[in-house]
């Protein structure tokens, strides 16, 4: 919804949020005082607005001293968390800008710009990367220092999208076999088998796939309504 806000008629968010109530939620907090709160306490999708806290996160511990923005991270590192066709070409725009900018030396571009190419392109790679380098504790704590009472952890955005994968190393289950599976899967088990194969991918260990995905829509969907922002 963020990106509306720089749309040229003042009242298209207002409009959007009247024809689409089941779709859209708003809450507006200043100086402590709720102004706007329209479905604020409602479950729906996470999804990239997850990538807002975990940027936060990365401006703290920039101010901190914990990482230096300027340390060049290998592009080799980011391409572990990499799956062609998956993000809408988020990632790969991403580096066209910067090998056109010429940010990118000795293949490795620096760690403020991969915070910002998370931001500025939605790229769920560098999302993946940063959640590993700042700790996902960390951005937990940020999540409930802003108050995000009803807030589920964090956990990686590529991994949980292997989930079905994994479960079908075999192949030789439906579609309709593992959306069972899946559905059978509890939230926090989903998560940590979302963690489990980060993990993998991180360690170039994740030999179940041979690097490219074909996920059916309905299975991509459970995907997409697990990335919660509340429990």
């Amino acid at each position: 919804m963020a990106y509306y806000l720089f749309h040229d008629d003042p009242d298209y968010v207002q409009n959007y949020i009247d024809k689409n109530p089941d779709l859209a939620s708003m809450h507006l907090s200043v100086d402590g005082e709720n102004l706007i709160c329209k479905q604020g306490e409602v479950k729906g999708p996470l999804a990239s607005v997850v990538k807002t806290i975990i940027a936060i996160e990365f401006a703290n511990q920039v101010v901190e001293g914990k990482i230096d923005p300027d340390e060049q991270i290998p592009l080799v590192e980011l391409e572990k968390f990499y799956l062609v066709n998956t993000d809408g070409g988020a990632h790969p725009n991403w580096l066209k800008e910067m090998k056109d900018g010429d940010q990118i030396k000795n293949d490795a571009v620096s760690l403020q710009e991969v915070a910002k190419g998370m931001i500025m392109f939605s790229s769920n790679t560098n999302t993946d990367f940063l959640l590993d380098k700042l700790g996902p504790e960390s951005i937990n704590h940020v999540i409930e220092s802003l108050g995000l009472e009803n807030h589920a952890p964090v956990y990686p955005l590529v991994s949980s999208l292997l989930v079905s994968t994994y479960l079908n190393e075999d192949k030789k289950s439906s579609t309709s076999q593992l959306l069972d599976r899946l559905q059978s899967l509890s939230l926090e088990d989903y998560r940590e088998l979302s963690w489990g194969i980060h993990h993998l991918l991180k360690h170039r260990k994740a030999d179940f796939f041979n690097g490219s995905v074909s996920i059916p829509i309905d299975l991509q969907k459970i995907w997409s309504d697990r990335l919660l922002m509340q429990r």
